[in-house]
């Protein structure tokens, strides 16, 4: 459905992360990542390749890096190319720019979902079974709401949002010289694994991403989170060129690498639903440490993959402040909150993503994954997504592979 292929060209970030890689004793695991573009011919646009003619036109990837924020030249097989494409033509009715804000049981079986516009216009619909399919996040505002503001989801388990993954990760940067036009590629192009619980990609960015240079300082090693706040709060003032740089740096989305290092080792945080003393008006959703797991917000090995980076290609290497000041593990993929189990006494969901005393209501996305597993889960979510389909009773004639 996704049509994945090995990334077919590798530019300069991807050159300077293979010499980093050869630097860290693991050139032999660098190469070049699936990707799920059209690649075609450049800028050539082709009937359907995928699905005997019956999916829509597609453009051969241009190599703009633009991935991340959704592709503009429709070379990227986005669920609006494949699944979401075939659901409309089978008649499913997509309500774009709406959010479900409750959900409720009939009597009977079956639920009501209230939903709301951004013009505050709320619509009731009915449904036999309902799909959760809102991103961790998502799901579990929904679910926390509707089992602790409304009480319409009593029933749900206590374990809702107590075993949260951070795919344990740590994100870090390097910002190249000033003539430096990295954006040569694709969003992410290739990786390495600097050990065996490892996986380091590189990213690339277009000029949405920019702010993220706010988040940025230089780097600094240590596993003692307070003292690494010193030497970096201490780097701000003896490091204040490289801080300048940084923060006033023209095209700065095309001068950075950013390196997403994940790890498939078990660690975990929880994420509650309370009132703060910044937003005592209502509850939120909030991420907690868990005592003896906690997930890190140092990893030693993405600090010298950034380190290795820079030395290959004369740049500075950077951290995220709220990794290096603050102490908080950031991620990019962000999983699990809803576990699966024999019962609501130590899960969320059965092994059919089927919420435990709720029949018909189901969670499908990357809340229902259990484990850090180390790279980027958009297959692994496909995979599961697929399974589940799978089990459901077929009512219409499967589409063409």
């Amino acid at each position: 459905m996704f049509a994945v292929e090995k990334n077919p060209r590798l530019t300069e970030m991807d050159h300077y992360l293979k010499d980093a890689a050869s630097l860290m004793g693991a050139e032999a695991t660098f190469g070049p990542v699936p990707n799920a573009i059209y690649f075609g011919e450049p800028g050539v646009a082709h009937s359907d390749p995928y699905f005997m003619g019956e999916g829509p036109e597609r453009t051969g990837c241009q190599f703009c890096s633009g991935c991340m924020t959704g592709c503009p030249y429709g070379s990227k097989n986005s669920l609006d190319y494949n699944y979401l494409y075939f659901a409309e033509k089978k008649g499913v009715n997509i309500l774009s720019e709406t959010e479900v804000k409750r959900i409720q049981p009939r009597v009977g079986g079956g639920y009501q979902l209230t939903l709301a516009t951004p013009q505050q216009k709320q619509q009731l619909v009915t449904a036999k079974n309902v799909v959760l399919s809102a991103g961790v996040i998502g799901t579990l505002k929904l679910l926390f709401r509707s089992r602790d503001r409304y009480g319409s989801l009593p029933r749900i388990s206590q374990t809702l949002g107590a075993c949260v993954r951070t795919n344990s990760e740590s994100i870090t940067a390097v910002l190249h010289k000033p003539t430096a036009d990295l954006s040569d590629g694709t969003g992410i192009s290739s990786d390495f694994y600097p050990d065996s619980n490892t996986h380091i990609t590189q990213n690339r960015f277009v000029k949405n991403f920019s702010s993220m240079r706010f988040l940025m300082a230089p780097s600094v090693n240590g596993e003692n989170p307070r003292q690494r706040a010193v030497k970096t709060l201490i780097q701000f003032v003896t490091q204040f060129p490289t801080v300048a740089q940084n923060l006033f740096a023209r095209n700065w989305e095309k001068r950075v690498t950013i390196m997403t290092v994940m790890q498939d080792l078990d660690n975990q945080l929880r994420i509650a639903y309370r009132r703060c003393w910044w937003w005592p008006f209502s509850k939120v959703l909030v991420s907690e440490p868990v005592p003896g797991k906690a997930a890190p917000s140092y990893i030693k090995a993405a600090n010298k993959a950034a380190e290795s980076v820079a030395k290959v290609s004369d740049g500075k290497p950077l951290n995220n402040i709220l990794e290096s000041i603050f102490g908080i593990s950031v991620t990019a993929h962000v999983l699990s909150g809803c576990p699966m189990g024999d019962s609501a006494a130590d899960s969320v969901l059965n092994t059919n993503h089927e919420v435990h005393q709720y029949p018909g209501l189901f969670v499908v996305d990357g809340s229902s994954i259990p484990a850090n597993i180390g790279v980027n889960p958009s297959m692994t979510i496909a995979a599961m997504a697929e399974r589940f389909a799978d089990k459901q009773p077929s009512k219409i004639t499967p589409m063409p592979r």
